[in-house]
């Protein structure tokens, strides 16, 4: 590294690395649960300092006995290549002897490094998934989908003062499920019609999603907020199965159907 110019030419090579030190060297973000293995990589970058149109990435490796939460799923085998300032990266994992593929791909010739990622779904597990949902943290869900999410940003914006710094809340991104079968707290849930989800940092818009299992019959429409930047507006109508309501009760034992029409809407806090 040339402190006078900022032009970088770095190798890695590293053999049983703890996944905690290499998660390390990411900017910080309270979404990423615990995430325990180890790693075994090479990598090479070249670049000059803030200016990412120089930048070239490449690397590949494999982290071993991997675990997400509570999740276990064991290998995960990683690559990236840059090729006319653009780096494409391919993530394969294995969930519960399913091969889960995550294409995903970064523009160095944008100062902020816009990133789009994609993976695609055929009766897989989700659990790993929901693990990276602080908000669902501690709640009993399990299931398999169909289909597909996308995720997209940026990496970088410029402060006050006009310097480039990391920021990873610019992102948003959609999930589609022809097929989504979960189970909540032991009451099976399953998609009734295909399912359309948007979400970004600060909200989740439901535009399509309707379930049945259990004992339940709804549909859920409108948004939910997930931080005081947005405002609730949500709707749950049809015939819910009252064991959905123990999730938010620790003295009190629901039992049974009911009907409702229920709409939320206000602040998030």
């Amino acid at each position: 590294y040339d402190r006078k110019s900022t032009r970088f030419d770095l190798n890695l090579t590293g053999k049983q690395v703890p996944m905690p030190l290499v998660l390390a060297f990411l900017p910080p973000n309270d979404n990423i649960p615990v995430i325990s293995g180890s790693v075994d990589i090479a990598a090479h970058a070249i670049g000059i300092g803030e200016n990412s149109e120089t930048y070239n990435f490449t690397f590949d490796g494999v982290a071993r006995t991997v675990t997400v939460g509570e999740n276990a799923i064991g290998d995960v085998t990683f690559n990236g290549t840059t090729v006319d300032q653009v780096l494409t990266a391919k993530l394969v994992a294995n969930l519960e002897g399913r091969a889960q593929e995550i294409n995903g791909t970064m523009r160095f010739g944008d100062e902020t490094l816009p990133f789009a990622v994609t993976t695609d779904f055929d009766q897989s597990p989700l659990s790993p998934y929901i693990a990276f949902v602080p908000q669902l943290k501690g709640i009993p869900i399990s299931g398999t989908g169909t289909g597909k999410i996308d995720l997209s940003g940026t990496l970088r914006v410029r402060n006050s003062r006009g310097e480039l710094v990391f920021n990873t809340s610019n992102f948003s991104g959609s999930a589609q499920f022809s097929q989504l079968a979960l189970t909540v707290q032991d009451t099976p849930l399953a998609a009734v019609e295909p399912l359309s989800i948007i979400f970004d940092r600060t909200k989740v818009d439901f535009v399509n999603a309707k379930f049945a299992g259990g004992g339940s019959n709804m549909t859920i429409s409108g948004r939910v907020a997930l931080t005081n930047d947005a405002t609730n507006n949500l709707s749950v109508d049809g015939r819910i199965s009252l064991n959905l309501l123990n999730l938010a009760t620790v003295d009190t034992f629901f039992a049974g159907n009911a009907d409702v029409a229920v709409r939320y809407i206000g602040p998030y806090d």
